[in-house]
């Protein structure tokens, strides 16, 4: 088992060494593309800062000063390593035990206690920190939303030709189901 350990590792650091290592900027790098959304950015702008007063008022934010601090100061240096965007990024901690994270449209990015506690080291937290900056730069939340408004569209056209028979409600009800196994689908994908 040692022996087996060891052979991975060494096999892991000459890969290491021997790849190529890119600066940051380079032609390697993957071309963002945000998703297509209705909204303009500043509209996500709008739509996050009322979603962040919301969610204030459903969660309670942490009173400790000292972590609500880390958290701003390791969210602005992940900010400013992300591609440039339209957002300016806010980050604060919510005092619930859950493990999650979360970033509304336009730049409002929340951690819960709960994250906190169970990242192991700085870096398990970063990266759960970046996954949700990359949500806002990408503009999942309004795209989202977007698609769902036109699967309600439909939903509406379809209760409409058929009337309000049971075949025009299980129209409307089929149709809310698919759009959201499409939503879901294509937040799994993002």
């Amino acid at each position: 088992m040692i022996l087996a350990k060891r052979l991975i590792f060494s096999v892991l650091a000459t890969a290491m060494v021997a790849s190529p290592v890119l600066p940051f900027g380079t032609a390697a790098q993957t071309e963002i593309k945000p998703a297509k959304s209705c909204a303009t950015p500043q509209q996500d702008v709008q739509l996050g800062q009322q979603a962040a007063a919301q969610a204030e008022k459903q969660f309670e934010v942490l009173r400790d000063q000292r972590t609500q601090d880390y958290i701003r100061r390791l969210g602005e240096r992940l900010a400013r390593s992300a591609p440039s965007s339209p957002f300016q990024f806010s980050f604060k901690v919510l005092n619930v035990a859950e493990i999650k994270a979360f970033a509304l449209p336009g730049g409002p990015t929340y951690v819960n206690r709960g994250t906190i506690e169970a990242a192991k080291n700085e870096a398990e937290l970063a990266g759960v920190m970046a996954h949700e900056i990359s949500h806002v730069i990408l503009r999942h939340g309004t795209a989202n939303v977007c698609r769902a408004q036109k699967a309600q569209g439909w939903a509406s056209v379809l209760g409409a030709v058929l009337g309000n028979s049971a075949w025009g409600q299980l129209a409307q009800l089929g149709t809310q189901i698919g759009a959201g196994s499409i939503l879901l689908r294509n937040s799994r994908e993002a």
